[in-house]
């Protein structure tokens, strides 16, 4: 159960951070992952980046294609939720530990 949460805690802080990325610049972290998909030769790091990147960039394409503004405050509250299941995740890994 602690590994799991553990690898909980690695996805959520990885998600955590590219969505806060998001806010500022949609353009220059939406070429990020999609080399990191496409342009890599090993499968590896295409499923690590779907993983690790992969809901926070699918939620930000999503919100993206509606006003900037908007957009820019739903990527806050997608943050802010992130960063909520992720102290659950801590807190989970404390009671198991």
């Amino acid at each position: 159960m602690f590994a799991l949460l553990f690898i909980l805690v690695l996805i959520l802080t990885a998600n955590l951070i590219y969505s806060i990325l998001f806010i500022f610049s949609f353009r220059g972290v939406k070429r990020m992952f999609e080399s990191c998909v496409e342009n890599d030769f090993t499968i590896i790091v295409s499923i690590a980046a779907i993983l690790l990147f992969g809901p926070a960039y699918y939620i930000a394409a999503f919100v993206y294609k509606w006003n900037g503004l908007l957009a820019r405050l739903a990527m806050i509250v997608v943050s802010f939720l992130f960063f909520l299941l992720l102290g659950f995740a801590i807190d989970g890994m404390s009671k198991t530990a």
